[in-house]
């Protein structure tokens, strides 16, 4: 398959399994769109190695994918950067530790995951361009 020139969106990119995606991609010649929630230094780091390690396209993009609208304008705004969006991968989780003695089977289930519908809400939204 044929990837070169390709606009990929990787939620979690700034991540380490997002971060070995984005490079994965990169390497094909996939301009990387790297999602974060929180580590925006990090995710922009990502981007510029990307950028520098790969000569193709890389930024960095805020988004909270729990919000429905945050996903509308994130998808917007890597589809106005990029000009197309091609690769969507879902890999965005919620890590946060959580002391055992604390930990109720609420707040396990919900540890090591965004809400469920997050991945499928990217997904809608992605395949409409």
């Amino acid at each position: 398959m044929e990837l070169n020139g390709a606009v990929a969106l990787v939620t979690g990119g700034n991540g380490g399994l997002g971060q070995r995606i984005c490079h994965a991609l990169a390497k094909e010649g996939v301009h990387v769109a790297v999602m974060y929630a929180q580590s925006r230094v990090e995710a922009e780091g990502v981007a510029r190695e990307l950028t520098s390690r790969h000569q193709i396209n890389a930024a960095a993009f805020a988004c909270d994918i729990t919000d429905g609208d945050a996903v509308e304008r994130l998808v917007g705004e890597v589809s106005g950067r990029f000009g197309r969006l091609d690769i969507l991968v879902n890999d965005a989780a919620y890590n946060k530790a959580i002391p055992a003695a604390s930990s109720t089977s609420h707040r396990w289930r919900d540890s090591g995951r965004p809400a469920p519908r997050s991945p499928m809400r990217c997904r809608r939204r992605a395949s409409s361009i």
